[in-house]
């Protein structure tokens, strides 16, 4: 997994409260007017917004009710009369409806102050901020969860979900999947302005068990359909504690993939994922679960979770790879390749100029700050230094030295 990388960070965030924060506050509003009638106080037909607070009402009332109440009792000549009838309802009092108002005031006062926290929180801390808003005001039922769901609601709320996926797209954090770093996850145009390919955005928490987080920008993760779909992530719960945000870090050197040689010089017949963290670490919890090694049917840990082990062990990945990693081998045996790449075009040798080689050779780029920009970066580098550090010959110190960024 590629750590997702945000450039003026400070600058994308207000462009993401701008495009996001006033949106959901108008939803909050009106959660609040259905909160504040459904306990009896102000109860209003009249008020801005009626057709949509109305219809927020009806929802709460018949998450509670068996049968349903009829979309007729709330009609504008109706609202009033039949709300003062059910103050006190005891199927309404299973709704903490007074705890689920404080938050919502807590979240929209001072112009929204706290929704805006919540909107940009950093990754690390989102699974222990919601956490704590549920609890300090006691609404972590499912049910109350539900009621949240009405103003945060990712998939029905149009009016704030375009512009979210209009944001991402615009800002374009990755050009391929940070969960596999196989499939494209960019969004681009055709010349007649038609969309050629488009990110999926998946839900780190699913925004089902944590609604607060529907809109939370550190939330949202561009990637692509295999990985955001039921055969990988789906609607599967994350955790802080088992599975790993791309914008919080990436594998890095916790999950290296090596070459699986029978015989070195023979064709490569496995990608290895070789995990250095040790076990029962937090690491390695959010890389395989409480697994004693990778285990794709287990739903804990990424590299189970995402199917890696096998995605990158397929037939054509490998005679891909291998092809990759002949030149690697072949830089470390002879060199001949970058004397005549660098002999070709005039250059003298330099770390720069190695990693223009690098680029013309494998087809990536060496950086792991660049590796969302092209899909297998990090397989291929991880090839690259891993059998550049099994070379004992000295001839390649110079080499190790840009490896290690002297």
């Amino acid at each position: 997994m590629i750590k997702i990388t945000i450039d003026q960070l400070r600058i994308t965030k207000l462009k993401y409260l701008t495009s996001v924060a006033s949106k959901v506050l108008v939803r909050i509003n009106y959660l609040k007017l259905s909160l504040r009638h459904l306990q009896g106080i102000k109860i209003s037909n009249d008020e801005d917004g009626f057709t949509s607070y109305k219809v927020v009402t009806e929802k709460i009332v018949n998450l509670t009710k068996v049968p349903k109440i009829e979309k007729s009792e709330f009609i504008k000549i109706k609202y009033i009369p039949f709300l003062t009838g059910l103050i006190g309802d005891p199927d309404i009092a299973t709704v903490n409806l007074n705890g689920l108002l404080d938050l919502m005031k807590y979240l929209s006062k001072r112009n929204g102050k706290q929704l805006r926290r919540l909107l940009v929180c950093n990754p690390e801390k989102l699974e222990e901020y919601n956490s704590w808003l549920l609890s300090s005001f006691n609404v972590d039922t499912d049910l109350d969860k539900k009621v949240i769901k009405l103003a945060f609601d990712y998939t029905n709320h149009d009016e704030i979900s375009d512009p979210v996926r209009a944001f991402f797209r615009g800002e374009d954090f990755v050009k391929y999947c940070p969960y596999c770093n196989m499939l494209e996850a960019d969004y681009s145009i055709t010349e007649k302005n038609t969309v050629a390919t488009i990110p999926y955005l998946d839900h780190f928490f699913n925004k089902a068990h944590q609604p607060l987080l529907s809109y939370s920008m550190y939330n949202l993760i561009p990637c692509d359909m295999t990985c955001n779909s039921t055969t990988n992530k789906g609607e599967k719960p994350f955790f802080n504690e088992y599975h790993l945000n791309p914008y919080s870090e990436g594998f890095e050197n916790s999950m290296t993939f090596q070459p699986g040689f029978n015989t070195v010089g023979q064709p490569l017949s496995e990608i290895h994922l070789h995990i250095s963290s040790l076990p029962a670490t937090l690491r390695w919890k959010q890389l395989v679960g409480n697994c004693a090694s990778i285990d794709e049917s287990n739903n804990f840990g990424n590299i189970n979770v995402f199917s890696l082990k096998a995605r990158y062990n397929r037939s054509q990945i490998v005679e891909r790879t291998d092809s990759v990693a002949s030149k690697i081998l072949d830089l470390v045996s002879s060199r001949n390749s970058l004397n005549h790449f660098l002999n070709r075009m005039g250059f003298n040798y330099s770390p720069e100029n190695y990693r223009l080689w690098y680029k013309h050779e494998v087809g990536t780029l060496f950086d792991e700050k660049d590796f969302n920009r092209h899909p297998f970066s990090k397989l291929h580098r991880d090839l690259h230094d891993d059998i550049l550090s099994k070379d004992l010959s000295g001839n390649n110190q110079d080499i190790k030295d840009i490896i290690h960024g002297i």
